[in-house]
């Protein structure tokens, strides 16, 4: 005999309830083909269950919307169809988009009483449930006053700019500076020397540099473009995804990273060799002669520049040790990252659509299931792209993410609960993106993360609030601290100092694109939780937002140090 629970899941776990999802979600994409929205048609012209869970995915879109309406899918009636109130997707609307479907939607007259039904059924449900979710939301946050910020603007991406040739120390050996500087200190514009020693400098955006100081000092510039200037000594770089284009200059050439590893060796009198570990590099020298364009260093070649106006360079043969050696150097000090790895991971790797009770992740026992009632499935959706972006700095992570919304809350089980009467200090990190989807703004609009001992006791929390408030909660008690920009991503990371004798502290910070994470921890936090006396676990993590808005998470991250939970590029 079945369980209640297996009773309950099953019928929502078959394979065409999974399709429609799918085929749903490539057809608001603009990406489904004629085969593809005829196979969708047909899955919904013959079973009215289907249709339902159709309606469910796009009220769930109707959400995401910054008008309450479904775009980009345009929906008329077959006529080849048996039945007239059975509605189609037209292919063409697909393919072309927003305005093809405006058109289709002038040229035939296609809102007939199925359509207008189904919008119907999807405010009203959403109304419902909404208004239903709401009373029994035991998560919402109600804090301070209405805001007047516009709640639907997106981050200006050019100001990353500012940010981009930040370097972090990641690794030293042997090292002397001429200042005081330490694993996770950051240098901005300006000179760099390193007397003795090796250190690595890693950029928010993927480039790697190697100073090797081991012979000779190594003096530099880190300059406003993505680019560093090697005045003396010998630098190794290497570029990752977004670096492509990072150059080191020296007093004779420039040379630009097309997606490969190489090093320079300036002298003191500022001749400058240029070698290539891997891939290759363009250069092009200080004072290029007018019928001079860029040339190509391919890997394996050394070439080495004598002056500002060499507009060819002298091949170095015969260097084979050399460069033997660099790319041993080189990968020694690549592979001193020693990250840790999270003891709880959730990506969201799910099918797309509304969220089943499937198994994932890392370190978790159960799948996610609703607040209120292990047996039912959770109360969100599966999305991909579009919505949550990741912050360029962020190591790439999958483009599936979850959505909560509409006084929903949705849970899962550790399977190593956290001891809080444990002298330990534990991090959690997630990506976070709401949206307030009412007019002026109400105490209704806030959501986050709550970390909870099962079902009855709130231990700790995190939640962007109805005034965009970075805020957390030290069980029934709330602290509140930096205000951040509406409907931006971030990632927000969390530490708990957790203590056998004496109160536990929770501290947060939050960044985003334009304000990257160090490579280490912190000293300072945006907010200080107020201290809390507890024993007991924590063995459940909760999403939620609030009535009036939607929040989208991503990357859920549980580990022992700072490394384990800030995945940012190296």
């Amino acid at each position: 005999m079945k369980s209640d629970e297996q009773s309950w899941i099953e019928p929502n776990r078959n394979e065409p309830s999974r399709k429609v999802e799918e085929l749903l979600q490539i057809s608001q994409g603009g990406d489904a083909t004629a085969e593809q929205i005829d196979e969708l048609n047909d899955l919904l012209r013959n079973d009215k269950g289907l249709r339902y869970v159709a309606v469910r995915s796009l009220q769930f879109d109707a959400m995401l919307q910054e008008e309450f309406q479904v775009r980009n899918t345009a929906i008329r009636f077959d006529p080849s169809s048996s039945s007239g109130s059975n509605p189609a997707l037209d292919p063409s609307a697909v393919k072309t988009g927003r305005n093809s479907a405006s058109k289709q939607s002038e040229k035939h007259a296609f809102l007939g009483p199925w359509v207008l039904m189904l919008a119907a059924t999807i405010i009203g449900v959403s109304v419902v449930y909404s208004t239903l979710l709401y009373n029994t939301n035991q998560a919402s946050v109600q804090l301070a006053t209405h805001s007047s910020k516009p709640i639907l603007s997106r981050p200006d991406q050019s100001s990353f700019l500012d940010f981009e040739n930040v370097m972090t120390v990641t690794y030293q050996e042997d090292a002397l500076w001429d200042m005081d500087v330490q694993i996770g200190d950051q240098f901005d514009f300006g000179h760099i020397h390193l007397r003795k020693g090796v250190a690595r400098l890693n950029s928010i955006y993927g480039a790697v540099v190697i100073l090797d100081a081991r012979e000779r000092p190594v003096r530099a510039t880190l300059d406003a473009d993505r680019a560093m200037t090697v005045l003396e000594g010998t630098v190794l770089a290497k570029a990752y995804d977004q670096a492509l284009g990072f150059t080191l200059r020296t007093p004779t050439t420039n040379v630009v990273d097309i997606g490969t590893e190489f090093a320079v060796s300036v002298d003191s009198d500022g001749q400058s060799n240029v070698t290539v570990l891997q891939g290759a590099v363009t250069w092009l020298p200080r004072e290029r002669a007018s019928n001079s364009g860029r040339s190509m260093l391919a890997e394996g070649k050394s070439v080495r520049f004598r002056s500002p106006s060499d507009n060819h360079g002298m091949t170095l043969k015969g260097d084979a040790d050399h460069l033997d050696t660099l790319r041993a150097f080189a990968t020694r000090i690549n592979s001193r990252d020693d990250y840790d790895q999270p003891t709880v991971h959730e990506s969201f790797e799910y099918p797309l659509g509304v969220m089943q009770k499937d198994p994932g992740g890392i370190g978790w026992s159960v799948p996610w299931f609703k607040h209120s009632n292990p047996l039912f499935p959770p109360s969100g959706v599966i999305r991909q792209g579009g919505y949550l972006n990741a912050p360029a700095w962020l190591q790439p992570i999958t483009p599936k993410h979850t959505v909560v919304s509409l006084a929903s809350v949705s849970a899962r089980t550790l399977a190593e609960p956290i001891d809080v009467a444990k002298d330990q200090n534990v991090y959690l990190s997630f990506v976070m993106r709401k949206r307030v989807i009412q007019s002026p703004r109400d105490d209704r609009c806030g959501a986050g993360l709550a970390l909870r001992s099962g079902f009855d006791i709130k231990r700790f929390g995190v939640s962007i609030d109805m005034r965009e408030n970075l805020t957390l909660f030290s069980g029934a008690e709330h602290a509140g601290g930096r205000n951040l920009d509406p409907d931006t991503t971030y990632l927000i990371v969390l530490k708990l100092e957790l203590h056998r004798d004496g109160p536990d502290h929770i501290f947060a910070n939050a960044y985003s694109e334009s304000d990257p994470p160090a490579a280490c921890e912190p000293v300072l936090w945006d907010v200080t939780g107020k201290p809390l006396e507890q024993d007991g676990v924590i063995d459940q993590i909760r999403l939620w937002s609030d009535a009036t808005a939607i929040a989208a998470f991503d990357e859920i991250r549980i580990g022992s140090t700072w490394n384990a939970v800030v995945p940012i590029r190296h």
